[in-house]
């Protein structure tokens, strides 16, 4: 009897094994899993679109170094270099559009530059650097308020301000040169500050 037991206690796992389908492993749904050597390894290469991505297609995949906008048209792809590329173009315009008169004006009895006139001071010290060949005339002004000696020595340091800032944006001061005339040419006549607001400037000449 004991031997009897014995026997089945081994024989019916072997038998549940059997039944089972052998070696196969078995998955909690009742589904057969595939052994590791029928496995192939497959590779899809994931497209960056906002909205819905294309067939075939699992995942999304975020371009780095590129800040992506708050809305595509649906479908429509976005590569590494579209953005920057179009980040340039508008920078680009945008400079065109912004036009730099060649003067700088001065409040009354002053030779420091605004924020908007070194501006102006940059872009043509820009043209400068970038054509070696060119150099430039600065011509210092003032209204008729003053004396004549007075005059030309603030259109002087007008004209020399003028200068420094160019130097600092990297234009060689060999290529430029100083002029004062100081109230002797004025750009419109009048004795009010209309026409003086005009007088007190410095022209910037490329030759």
């Amino acid at each position: 009897m004991k031997k009897f037991w014995i026997r089945a206690l081994i024989f019916t796992p072997i038998l549940g094994l059997t039944a089972c389908g052998g070696g196969q492993n078995i998955k909690p749904d009742g589904g057969q899993e595939e052994t590791p050597t029928a496995v192939q390894e497959t590779k899809k290469t994931p497209v960056w679109h906002y909205g819905k991505p294309d067939e075939g297609n699992e995942s999304k995949v975020k371009v780095v170094g590129v800040q992506t906008p708050e809305r595509l048209p649906e479908g429509q792809a976005l590569g590494s270099e579209e953005l920057p590329a179009e980040e340039s173009k508008k920078s680009a315009q945008a400079d065109t559009a912004m036009t730099f008169e060649p003067v700088i004006y001065f409040d009354y009895d002053n030779d420091t530059l605004s924020e908007d006139a070194v501006k102006t001071v940059q872009h043509y010290a820009r043209m400068l650097v970038d054509d070696p060949m060119k150099r430039v005339r600065l011509l210092g002004h003032t209204d008729e308020r003053g004396t004549p000696d007075y005059n030309l020595a603030l259109g002087e340091r007008r004209a020399k301000a003028v200068e420094q800032v160019m130097v600092v944006f990297g234009v060689n001061p060999d290529r430029i040169e100083v002029n004062s005339y100081g109230e002797e040419k004025p750009a419109v006549e009048g004795h009010n500050e209309a026409a003086w607001a005009k007088n007190r400037r410095v022209e910037i000449v490329i030759y």
